[in-house]
């Protein structure tokens, strides 16, 4: 029985730990913008875009010809959260399986 009871406090633990680290993922990824940067070129020119999604909808944003360096980092770095965010939400779909 005490093995159970420790299998179930374990799982707790990780809950609590999983939940606790999506919550901060989530507010660091509040600071940056939202979508990723696209390029497209017309007649030889490149044109710059920040694309996201709204309601379902795919939307489009132009940046104009260049895009500032920080702005580039900005994205970067919203990105590599979502990278880590992916894990940890499998995690916690397999942890919520478990009632307890």
């Amino acid at each position: 029985m005490q093995d159970l009871n420790e299998l179930i406090e374990e799982i707790k633990r990780q809950k609590d730990y999983y939940s606790k680290e999506k919550a901060r993922l989530k507010a660091e990824m509040a600071k940056y913008p939202i979508g990723s940067i696209q390029e497209r070129t017309v007649k030889g020119n490149t044109y710059y875009y920040l694309q996201y999604r709204e309601r379902g909808k795919i939307k489009q944003d132009y940046l104009g010809t260049e895009v500032d360096l920080s702005f580039r980092k900005q994205i970067e770095a919203r990105q590599k959260i979502q990278v880590k965010l992916k894990p940890i939400n499998k995690k916690l779909k397999i942890l919520s399986h478990f009632k307890v």
